[in-house]
């Protein structure tokens, strides 16, 4: 049970002062200390604290441990009415942890190390590979377990070990006449205590047609179970017969095995980065964030209790972060553009009225006088600009007598 997991972890944190205590040869009995006595001990510990190796603690770790102190002190049989994070007598200790927390930060041990979610190239390796193949007792055992840990987002192995062939139910959609995969009863989780009715679940829709049919997978599994066991999870036989109606030993899998296992598939199908089972629920949860979901919908599939805890599941991956770049990057080229679109209309504005400048005290009669003899007549320009480079000059100089004619056509 998750609640034994949490006792466990804080009696762990408590003994982390206790060792302290001793190393220091001090009373190490610290639950019968006074708040001014607890104080003055944090105080010195939060500073002192070091790992078996001499290592400092990570920011997260240091903060594990408080908390873990504080619960330890707070539960039965000891029962502290104050609190060592937030009450006022222990204002100097929580002073010291924030100065420990930033040092901390400044040797680079202050980032928090979520559960990676499993990115689409090692999804795909995954369902594709002969690890999650539904042929063999080991790779359709594996899918289903993936797959009940990604659609109902599971948390790590919680609960996973006493699940049972009753655990799930399989019911059809009135409206569309499809199959799903639901949870037939409630269950304790970290969220949902014995006073909680859960009304929160995900489900596990059929997808008609396609190998990776996630119902079909789970219809199969149940049929080749063991009928003397009642466990979900069962220890597949070494050799098997494809049309043998049993896959499966009268033996439950091992509480290990079901901790071990996404570490343990992703260093056999070779993916990107070792996942763990806690992976596969941030993967579900991130999923569905992408899928424009909003988090009161996320909620009801992962059983949150608060939009605060989601949101480290809604991240932001490697290739919409790709996608944001290449929007700022657009957006910069589309500004230049305009800004020499600009600078373009200026300097054919420029040119324009230098060339009337230049032209308007010429005599075009003296330029042009040897032309014919029969009079003059009527002569008509066109002043022509680009803002494109051109190989052709614009304009003629004729060093000597420094007559400039610039793209002028004559129409005689």
């Amino acid at each position: 049970m998750n609640a034994e997991n949490t006792l466990k972890a804080n009696r762990k944190c408590a003994n982390i002062l206790r060792d302290y205590l001793q190393e220091k040869q001090q009373d190490d009995e610290f639950e019968k200390f006074d708040c001014v006595r607890l104080n003055e001990t944090l105080c010195h510990f939060y500073v002192d604290l070091r790992k078996g190796d001499g290592e400092r603690y990570k920011a997260s770790s240091l903060e594990s441990i408080r908390h873990g102190i504080n619960r330890y002190l707070k539960a039965p049989p000891h029962s502290k009415t104050f609190d060592i994070v937030k009450d006022s007598p222990f204002n100097d200790s929580n002073a010291n942890f924030k100065a420990v927390l930033a040092e901390s930060k400044r040797f680079g041990l202050g980032d928090v190390e979520h559960f990676p979610v499993i990115n689409e190239v090692d999804r795909e390796t995954l369902y594709t590979s002969m690890y999650l193949s539904s042929t063999t007792p080991t790779g359709l055992a594996n899918k289903v377990q993936f797959d009940i840990r990604l659609y109902f987002c599971r948390r790590g192995i919680e609960n996973m070990h006493s699940m049972t062939k009753c655990t799930f139910t399989i019911k059809t959609d009135i409206k569309t006449g499809l199959k799903y995969v639901t949870k037939a009863k409630d269950e304790l989780t970290k969220n949902h205590r014995e006073s909680d009715k859960e009304l929160v679940s995900g489900v596990m829709p059929e997808s008609p047609g396609s190998v990776y049919c996630p119902v079909a997978s789970y219809e199969n599994y149940i049929r080749r179970l063991h009928p003397s066991n009642d466990r979900l999870w069962q220890k597949p036989l070494d050799s098997f017969s494809t049309e043998a109606d049993v896959w499966y030993c009268n033996m439950p899998l091992g509480e290990k095995k079901l901790s071990t296992f996404m570490s343990e598939l992703s260093k056999k199908c070779k993916l990107s980065i070792v996942y763990t089972n806690h992976s596969i629920r941030a993967t579900g949860a991130t999923v569905l964030s992408q899928n424009m979901y909003g988090s009161a919908q996320i909620m009801a599939v992962t059983g949150h209790k608060s939009v605060q805890s989601l949101t480290t599941y809604q991240r932001v991956d490697t290739n919409e972060k790709i996608k944001m770049g290449k929007t700022i990057s657009d957006n910069l080229v589309q500004r230049a553009v305009i800004a020499s679109n600009h600078t373009c209309n200026r300097s054919k504005s420029d040119d324009s009225g230098s060339f009337m400048e230049q032209i308007q005290d010429i005599d075009i009669g003296d330029i042009l006088g040897d032309f014919d003899d029969n009079g003059p007549k009527p002569i008509q320009y066109r002043q022509t600009t680009t803002c494109m480079q051109s190989t052709k000059p614009q304009s003629q100089i004729f060093y000597g007598n420094v007559t400039v004619i610039h793209n002028l056509t004559i129409n005689k």
